[in-house]
């Protein structure tokens, strides 16, 4: 006569045919369990593997039997109860059954069934839920799990196409775990208590909680319709810790405003961000390096300003050389237009799409006009507004006096580094009008009159104030400042808003 002992969480001892069978005392709670729980089932006797397969099981509260997998453990006195693939149900209970008819492998059958009932935990995350998981790794490469939590779950995505539409509010948290641990972090979530995502067409949970690589991800916070808050997590010492950003005038930040889901991994240790600017109608780039020991993006920039007003200059300069000679040579007639004598001429200084929108110039363009196309005489000291600067384009914008060859405004120029060498890769202008104009300070209009090859001193007399109309006729008032020149010798004004200078 021989028995069998069954141990999961509780222990039985279990007789054979002819034997009166007697259940010990529980050994551990069954409450709680984790949702991937494997069963171990130890008896005194080898079992038959295939009987086991079929008498043991694991049903729901419903009844309907949960897809497991047997197998042997250890030896063949042990049973392993595998959970299903997709892990037992959070907050659920279930009954393990060991039927009267499994036998072992000598043939002898029990008789009389033993089963157990054990809940599984909520989630692991006590009320909250996880809604959002994304796989990272840490600087060594280990690996972990992140979740984003809540305290209610979302909702259905709407049809509708407005982004604000169906907000998503809720308590908000980080966790992560891995194979030795699973916690939820303090680390804020997006800089505020009060987190807001949107479950509609147009935004929902995944664009707004995106894994960049394996090594960062972002949480975003809608800004606008097109533009978002963004800040960025990346995994370290078992925690989760926020980025900061490190810009290149030494100021640093939690976050960056950037185009919804514009932030991308490039290469190695380069991330680039993409904001599309509207003022200008240019999307322009930033460009950082992730040092993920120091959880850091550090701005990266290739030319300094000094050597991106002569690259601009020399190259805008040969640009426009190349570009007139031709049309001069020509006597300007329109037939007689043929820009493929210069297109390979100006190949290494223009982009390929750039040197399309100069070819549109160089047919439509008016030789006899006084203003020429790219004639550019900078004023880099009175203005220069950098827009990006990454290690292979820089733009940026500054302006052109009004003069004699100068109708007066700002332009945008950008380069962009191809094969090692820069390149004209944007280039376009706005005349001075009453909403966008400049304001030259007295030291400034001074500077202008110094500048002028006829003019070898400089006394200032005052200033007084006149209405400008500009080219689409509207009136604004501007200051113009007033000249001693050449000891005596003559008066100069000095137009504030335009730079133009009469003597």
């Amino acid at each position: 006569m021989k028995k069998f002992c069954l141990s999961m969480m509780l222990t039985f001892i279990l007789s054979f045919v002819g034997l009166q069978s007697t259940a010990l005392a529980e050994s551990n709670s069954n409450e709680n369990i984790a949702t991937d729980k494997m069963w171990a089932i130890t008896f005194n006797t080898a079992m038959s593997l295939e009987s086991a397969k079929e008498e043991i099981n694991v049903h729901n509260h419903d009844g309907a039997v949960i897809s497991t997998t047997i197998s042997y453990g250890a030896n063949e006195k042990q049973i392993l109860v595998h959970p299903p693939k997709e892990n037992y149900a959070p907050n659920t209970t279930y009954t393990l059954t060991v039927h009267d008819e499994i036998v072992s492998k000598s043939g002898v059958k029990a008789t009389s069934p033993h089963t157990m009932n054990f809940t599984t935990q909520k989630e692991g995350w006590g009320d909250y839920h996880s809604i959002k998981e994304m796989q990272m790794k840490d600087p060594k490469g280990e690996a972990y799990t992140v979740h984003l939590l809540a305290d209610e779950q979302p909702p259905a995505i709407s049809s509708s196409t407005m982004w604000f539409d169906n907000p998503y509010k809720a308590e908000f948290k980080l966790a992560i775990e891995n194979d030795a641990s699973k916690k939820i972090v303090s680390t804020p979530i997006a800089g505020s208590e009060e987190t807001t995502f949107y479950q509609n067409e147009a935004v929902a949970l995944d664009d707004l909680v995106r894994k960049i690589n394996d090594n960062v991800f972002v949480i975003s916070q809608m800004a606008y319709s097109s533009s978002t808050e963004d800040y960025f997590y990346a995994v370290q010492d078992g925690g989760i810790e926020l980025i900061t950003f490190s810009f290149a005038d030494g100021e640093t930040s939690s976050n960056i405003i950037n185009t919804f889901k514009k932030f991308d991994y490039l290469n190695d240790t380069t991330y680039q961000q993409a904001f599309y600017n509207n003022a200008f109608g240019l999307t322009l780039h930033t460009q950082y390096t992730f040092n993920h020991e120091d959880v850091v993006f550090t701005q990266q920039q290739g030319l300094d300003e000094k050597a991106f007003q002569k690259k601009a200059e020399d190259i805008v300069n040969s640009v426009h050389e190349i570009f007139y000679d031709d049309l001069i040579s020509t006597v300007g007639s329109s037939e007689e237009r043929d820009f493929s004598r210069i297109k390979d001429d100006l190949r290494p200084l223009v982009t390929q799409d750039h040197l399309e929108k100069i070819e549109d110039a160089y047919y439509d363009v008016c030789i006899e006009c006084e203003a020429w196309y790219m004639n550019v005489d900078w004023s880099w000291d009175i203005h220069m507004n950098t827009l990006e600067n990454t290690p292979n384009q820089m733009t940026a914008e500054t302006v052109e006096l009004e003069g004699i060859m100068a109708s007066g405004g700002y332009d945008v120029v950008s380069l962009n580094k191809e094969n090692g060498n820069w390149k004209l890769a944007h280039f376009s202008g706005s005349l001075f009008d009453s909403n966008r104009h400049l304001n030259l300070s007295k030291d400034q209009a001074k500077q202008i009159a110094l500048e002028l090859d006829t003019v070898n001193s400089v006394s200032y007399l005052g200033k007084n104030t006149e209405q400008n109309t500009d080219h689409n006729g509207d009136t604004y008032t501007t200051t113009i400042y007033r000249f001693s020149v050449n000891d005596g010798e003559g008066t100069m004004t000095v137009d504030a808003s335009t730079g133009s200078a009469f003597y």
